[in-house]
C-alpha cells in the first residue's frame, strides 16, 4: 500500500470516529447513564460505517489484489463477491452478540434512529 493510500485511510477514518462521536453524543444527550450510553451508541455507529462502507471497500480490494496476483480476472471477481456475501451475513450475527451494542446495532441497520 503507497503512503497516499495510507494517508488516505487514515483521514477517512478519523472522519468516520468524528461523526460516530457526534453521533453517539446526539443519541446519548439526557439519558440517566450518559458516559455508557455514549459508548455504546459509539461502538455501534463504528460498527454500523464498518460494515456499510468497510464491508464492501474490503472485499474490493481483496479481489482486485487476487486478480492481479493470479492474472485471473474471474478469481477475483469470485473472491470479491463471496467476501462481501460471507461478511454480509455472519458480521451482524456476532455484532449481534455484543451485550449493549448488538441491538443498537440492528436497529441502527435496520433504519430505526431509536
Amino acid at each position: 500500500m503507497k503512503q497516499t493510500e495510507k494517508d488516505a485511510l487514515k483521514i477517512i477514518g478519523g472522519l468516520v470516529l468524528l461523526v460516530s462521536g457526534a453521533d453517539a453524543v446526539r443519541l446519548a444527550w439526557g439519558t440517566h447513564n450518559w458516559v455508557g450510553e455514549f459508548f455504546e451508541y459509539f461502538v455501534s455507529g463504528v460498527l454500523f460505517t464498518v460494515m456499510i462502507v468497510g464491508v464492501p471497500g474490503l472485499a474490493i480490494y481483496l479481489g482486485m489484489k487476487v486478480a492481479d496476483w493470479s492474472y485471473r480476472n474471474w478469481l477475483g471477481w469470485i473472491t470479491g463477491i463471496l467476501l462481501f456475501g460471507l461478511l454480509m451475513v455472519f458480521l451482524p450475527q456476532l455484532i449481534e452478540q455484543i451485550p449493549g451494542v448488538g441491538w443498537k446495532f440492528i436497529r441502527q441497520l435496520k433504519g430505526s434512529d431509536y
